[in-house]
């Protein structure tokens, strides 16, 4: 399975086993509150380790019903290493950053983008995301979804992020996986268009 190329798979190994991952967005504070998405594992409380884990187990379980040979701890490393990448490049100055071009599988992306939304939203499932649009409103709830999300992509240096508010709206207002909307749209935008990879260029 093709996974992020040597350069950024080896800070990838650096970084993962060093660092615990963290996304962090209290639910009520929505669009009044400036603070961004933390990834750091080492403040997050324990409702949102359970519900980073429910997405992230959701996910590979999905991930397994559709390939057998499926590498879960792998998979794990990936979705942590770019939502680290999402957060903050501490460990990877931007020169070094700049000179790295990686390929994000689609799953992976989806995985980070639907962790981010559902710790927006309080919970991991589809209840929750509605009980978050009931409590806030759609136009609210949205907003704050597009522009935290849109924020962290630009983070980790994928640029074709002009319609991912459009396409969020969309799906939210669908309440159904948007992290995997995010990721088609990303892929069919980006330097190689559907290729079932992110591709960030350098």
């Amino acid at each position: 399975m093709k996974i992020l190329n040597i350069k950024a798979r080896i800070l990838s190994v650096a970084i993962i086993f060093s660092l615990l991952l963290n996304i962090y967005t209290p639910v009520f504070a929505a669009s009044n509150n400036s603070n961004d998405i933390h990834l750091n594992i080492n403040e997050m409380s324990k409702e949102e380790m359970d519900i980073y884990q429910k997405v992230l187990e959701d996910s590979i379980r999905e991930n397994k019903e559709k390939d057998p040979n499926f590498d879960e701890k792998l998979f794990t490393q990936q979705v942590n290493y770019v939502l680290y990448l999402m957060e903050s490049p501490s460990g990877i100055t931007i020169g070094s950053r700049s000179i790295i071009k990686i390929s994000i599988p689609n799953n992976v992306v989806a995985t980070a983008v639907n962790i981010a939304i559902s710790l927006i939203a309080g919970g991991a499932t589809t209840a929750a995301l509605r009980s978050y649009i009931l409590k806030v409103g759609v136009t609210e709830a949205t907003n704050v979804i597009v522009s935290k999300v849109t924020s962290k992509l630009i983070a980790l240096g994928i640029r074709e992020v002009s319609g991912i508010g459009t396409v969020i709206r969309t799906v939210i207002n669908q309440v159904i996986d948007p992290g995997s909307a995010v990721a088609e749209y990303l892929d069919n935008h980006d330097i190689f268009p559907r290729n079932g990879y992110v591709d960030v260029r350098a």
